[in-house]
């Protein structure tokens, strides 16, 4: 878990990367790409 946050997913435990994950903001959603960061992504959802 990161911050006691759920993913689900996309997470490859082995390259540290998401395939993708959802981040919102400002009403809208945005799929970003590589490698996650719990400080600057945590309100970001994995997904595949």
């Amino acid at each position: 878990m990161f911050l006691g946050r759920q993913f689900i997913g996309g997470f490859n435990p082995h390259t540290k990367q998401w395939t993708g994950y959802i981040c919102p903001k400002s009403d809208r959603y945005f799929v970003r790409k590589g490698i996650f960061n719990p400080h600057v992504d945590s309100h970001c959802i994995g997904i595949i």
